[in-house]
C-alpha cells in the first residue's frame, strides 16, 4: 500500500468534523495561492486583497477548533503550534491589515498603500503553510499517531536530577545580567540616546548585547525545565530575582524587549506542563499588561518629547507590522526590476554562522544577508537607522510566492515536529525537549529577523544545552551510586531516538 493509500485510508477513517477541517483547510490553502497568482498577474482589485485576508484568518479559526478538538478545551492546549502561533501570526500578518482595509488608513508612518495585493498574498500564504507542516507533522508519521495531549513533565516523586543544569542554569542568568549593565555603561540608557542608531557598528558592545538576550533564554530553559522536573513549578526565589533585574534593566532603561518575552513564554509552557492550569483570563490580563507595558518602552524609545499623537491600537500594530512594509517594498521590486535572489540570502546566512567575532575576522563584514539585501535594494544608506527583516519577505526576495509556501511550510513543520518531541513520554532530559519552547519564544523576533538571526537564535542556544546536559550525563554518571538507581547514561540518549518519534 503506498503513502498516498495510506493517507486516504487515515482519512476515510476521521470523524466528520475532522474531515471538514481538512477539506476547508485544503480549499483555504488552494484558493489563498490561487489568489497570490492572479495578484502577481497585475490585478490590484480591493476584492482581491480582503478576500485573501478572509480566507486565511477562517484557516486560522479552523486550526485552533482542529487542535481543541485533538485536547479538549484545557489551558494546556494554548501553547499547541496550531493555537498560540497562529494566533501571532493572524494578529502580526492579518490584523494590520484587516485594519487598513476597514479604516482606510496607513499605520502611524506606514501608509495605506503598503497593502497590495501581492503583501497580502504573502501574508495569507505564510498562516496557510504554517498550519499544513503543522498538520503534516502530525500525520505524516510511521505509527500514525497525531498531535496527543501533552505528557506532564513533573515526576511522581522529587526528581533529584537537574541540579547541575538548574545551577548552570542560574550562572548563565548572572552573566545575562552582567551583559545587559555592561550595555547599560557603555550605551547609556534608552531615553538619553536615539533608538536604533548604528546598527551597521558590529564590535564587541553589539556581541555582547546579543549574547545577553541569548543566554537569558538558555538559562530561562535550564532553571525552569529543571525545576519543574524536581519541585513541580519553573521558578523559586533566586530565579525570580534574576529575572527581575535582567527584565528592568531591558526594559525600562535598554528599551528592548527580548529578555522579558522569552522568559514569560517559557514561564507559561513550563507551568503548563507541570501539570498546573489556570483560568482563560490570566493569560487576556498578562497579554493587556504586556501591550501597556510594550507600549510604554515605545515611548522611551521616543527621543522626542513632541512626538506625533496616534491612536493607541495602531501603537500595539505598529511594532508587529514591519514584514507587510517590508514585503510591500520588496513585491514593487521584484521581479519587475530586479531578479529574485534564488536563495542567495540563505546561502550568506549559513557562511556567517560562526560567532560574529570570529565570521567577520574570516568572511568580512556581511554585506548579502537578508538585513542588508533589502538595505541595497531600497538604496537604503542611512546608518542611523537599522532594518531588520521578516522571514516570509525573504522566502518571497528569493523564490516568490512558491518560496514563501516552501520556508513556511518548513517553519510549521518544524514547530510540529518540536512539539511531538517534546510531547513524548519518555523524553526526559533530551535536547529535543528543550526545542519546542525555545521555537515558541523566539517566534516574535524570529518572524521578524533574516535568515542568519533566525538560525543563530534557535542553533546557538541548543548547542550551549547539549554541552550542559553532556557535562550532566557524565557527572551523574561517575557518581551513579548517589542517585537514582537506574542505567547509566550514555551521550546517545540526549537526541531524539528514531523509535521515540517515528
Amino acid at each position: 500500500m503506498t503513502v498516498v493509500q495510506k493517507e486516504l485510508q487515515r482519512y476515510a477513517s476521521l470523524s466528520g468534523w475532522r474531515k471538514l477541517i481538512v477539506v476547508s483547510t485544503v480549499v483555504l490553502f488552494a484558493a489563498s495561492f490561487a489568489i497570490s497568482i492572479i495578484g502577481a498577474g497585475g490585478i490590484r482589485e480591493p476584492a482581491v486583497k480582503h478576500l485573501g485576508v478572509g480566507l486565511t484568518i477562517a484557516a486560522g479559526v479552523l486550526a485552533a477548533m482542529s487542535a481543541f478538538l485533538r485536547h479538549g478545551p484545557s489551558s494546556r492546549a494554548l501553547l499547541h503550534p496550531m493555537i498560540a502561533p497562529v494566533a501571532y501570526l493572524i494578529y502580526s500578518l492579518l490584523v494590520p491589515l484587516a485594519y487598513m482595509a476597514v479604516t482606510g488608513r496607513g499605520i502611524q508612518v506606514m501608509p495605506a498603500s503598503i497593502y497590495t495585493s501581492a503583501s497580502s498574498s504573502v501574508m495569507c500564504l505564510t498562516v496557510l503553510a504554517y498550519c499544513a507542516g503543522v498538520f503534516l507533522a502530525s500525520v505524516v508519521r510511521a505509527n500514525r499517531r497525531s498531535l496527543t495531549d501533552p505528557a506532564l513533565l513533573v515526576a511522581p516523586e522529587r526528581d533529584r536530577r537537574g541540579v547541575f543544569s538548574r545551577d548552570v542554569g542560574r550562572l548563565i542568568l548572572i552573566l545575562a545580567l552582567t551583559a545587559k549593565v555592561q550595555q547599560l555603561i557603555v550605551n547609556g540608557p534608552v531615553f538619553t540616546r536615539v533608538y536604533g542608531a548604528d546598527q551597521l557598528d558590529y564590535d564587541l558592545g553589539t556581541t555582547i548585547a546579543v549574547a545577553g538576550a541569548t543566554l537569558t533564554t538558555v538559562g530561562c530553559l535550564l532553571v525552569m525545565y529543571s525545576n519543574v522536573r524536581r519541585v513541580g513549578h519553573p521558578l523559586q526565589w533566586p530565579d525570580w530575582a534574576l529575572l527581575g533585574a535582567v527584565g528592568f534593566i531591558s526594559l525600562f532603561l535598554l528599551g528592548t524587549r527580548s529578555e522579558i518575552i522569552a522568559p514569560v513564554v517559557l514561564f507559561l509552557w513550563f507551568r503548563l506542563q507541570s501539570g498546573k492550569k489556570f483560568s482563560i483570563w490570566i493569560p487576556i490580563a498578562a497579554v493587556a499588561a504586556a501591550g501597556g507595558i510594550f507600549a510604554l518602552v515605545a515611548q522611551l524609545r521616543v527621543k522626542s518629547p513632541d512626538a506625533p499623537d496616534y491612536p493607541a491600537i495602531e501603537s500595539l500594530l505598529v511594532d508587529t507590522s514591519s514584514p507587510i512594509l517590508l514585503t510591500s517594498n520588496v513585491a514593487a521590486l521584484v521581479p519587475s526590476s530586479t531578479d529574485f535572489y534564488f536563495g542567495s540570502t540563505y546561502l550568506e546566512a549559513l557562511k556567517f554562522m560562526l560567532p560574529g567575532p570570529v565570521a567577520r575576522a574570516l568572511f568580512g563584514e556581511p554585506t548579502g544577508t537578508g538585513a542588508f539585501a533589502y538595505r541595497d535594494l531600497i538604496d537604503f544608506t542611512f546608518s542611523g537607522q537599522g532594518w531588520g527583516f521578516s522571514l516570509p519577505t525573504e522566502a518571497y526576495l528569493n523564490f516568490g510566492f512558491v518560496g514563501v509556501v516552501v520556508i513556511a511550510g518548513l517553519v510549521g513543520w518544524l514547530f510540529g515536529r518540536a512539539y511531538l518531541w517534546a510531547n513524548e513520554p519518555h523524553n526526559v532530559n533530551r535536547l529535543s525537549a528543550y526545542v519546542y519552547p525555545l521555537l515558541l519564544s523566539y517566534l516574535p523576533f524570529g518572524l521578524r529577523s533574516d535568515a542568519l538571526g533566525q538560525m543563530k537564535s534557535i542553533i546557538y542556544p541548543l548547542l550551549i544545552i547539549l554541552g550542559v546536559l553532556l557535562v550532566e550525563r557524565w557527572l551523574l554518571s561517575r557518581n551513579a551510586a548517589s542517585v537514582d538507581s537506574g542505567p547509566q547514561w550514555q551521550w546517545r540518549t540526549l537526541l531524539p531516538r528514531r523509535g521515540s518519534l517515528d
